[in-house]
């Protein structure tokens, strides 16, 4: 059951890289990120996931909205291929596919927590929000700055190896997430049509 719920909260999110960032170039892209995510109390926006399993011949691809809002609210909504909900709020877990909800307490999890805390922290691009628990990298193309994070526990690494963060230099905002499980295997998600500050804390999509 609990490595089910773990597979489900990582499901939850061009030209040459630059591979040695200065330390004033970190900390310049540190400041970018707090000044975006000290404004930011909420974003919508379309996605669409890509999953990559490399036993198998294509790839499985879903498209829906994803919310989140600061007071730790997230929701991944699907429209396709066939409608589902997820959604972490509370220090709760639910999920609703057809009408059929199951709800899970994550409270008395620690791994569950932090595990919560980084899938939040990836998908605004509040970088300072992660633990000690992770290692950072920085590069950066033309257009975005690419952060990998890498944890450090084995409990996390277990079902996590990597994850990649896109963030557009013109707005700080993530782009592409790309959660890598082994090095065959990942899930993507593309994020585009974001809006930000738009929602109020009693959406009914963020409800459980």
């Amino acid at each position: 059951m609990k490595k089910n719920i773990f597979i489900t909260l990582l499901l939850l999110i061009s030209s040459q890289l630059l591979v040695g960032q200065s330390k004033a170039n970190i900390e310049e892209i540190n400041r970018k990120l707090e000044q975006h995510t000290q404004s930011l109390q909420s974003i919508e926006s379309d996605f669409e996931q890509i999953k990559h399993i490399d036993i198998f011949n294509e790839d499985v691809i879903s498209k829906g909205t994803f919310l989140y809002h600061k007071d730790m609210k997230i929701c991944l909504d699907y429209k396709t291929p066939s409608p589902y909900r997820m959604v972490i709020a509370n220090n709760r877990l639910m999920t609703d596919m057809g009408g059929k909800r199951s709800v899970v307490t994550l409270k008395s999890n620690t791994m569950m927590n932090e595990m919560k805390a980084m899938i939040s922290a990836c998908m605004t691009g509040n970088l300072s929000a992660i633990s000690s628990d992770f290692d950072l990298t920085y590069k950066e193309n033309a257009e975005h700055y690419i952060i990998t994070v890498t944890p450090r526990k084995s409990g996390v690494s277990n079902y996590i190896q990597r994850i990649e963060i896109y963030l557009a230099k013109k707005d700080m905002a993530v782009t592409r997430l790309t959660f890598y499980e082994n090095e065959q295997d990942y899930t993507l998600y593309k994020f585009t049509n974001r809006r930000f500050n738009t929602l109020k804390n009693d959406d009914p999509r963020l409800a459980i």
